[in-house]
């Protein structure tokens, strides 16, 4: 059910569901979430739940609902992929340089491994 909530989440950032269907979904599945433990998730329910709260009562709109889904999924995309720490840095001169050797960002092109 977690997944359903945010696979639906994208759908709606995609353009393929409407908030009524976010929201109905986020309803039927509110519960399950919260029993899930899931300490994320829950964050996550319970702003949606408030926003939709907020929406019925004319306090945010539409796109207010959106830009916050958007940058959930943006901000969990961010979280799951942390930049690669650099194995091996050369230099513009062509030398070679590890991680913790002294040199200026610019003067070094970064390999990942």
């Amino acid at each position: 059910m977690v997944q359903e909530v945010r696979e639906n989440m994208a759908r709606f950032a995609n353009g393929e569901l409407s908030a009524a269907a976010l929201e109905e979904c986020l309803v039927a599945n509110l519960q399950v979430v919260l029993d899930s433990n899931d300490e994320g998730a829950i964050a996550v329910v319970n702003e949606l739940d408030t926003l939709f709260v907020r929406l019925s009562e004319g306090l945010v709109t539409e796109n207010d609902i959106f830009d916050t889904v958007t940058a959930m999924i943006r901000a969990a995309q961010t979280e799951r992929r942390p930049l690669p720490t650099p194995s091996l840095v050369t230099t513009s001169t062509g030398s070679a340089m590890y991680p913790g050797d002294n040199a200026t960002q610019a003067e070094c092109l970064v390999l990942v491994a």
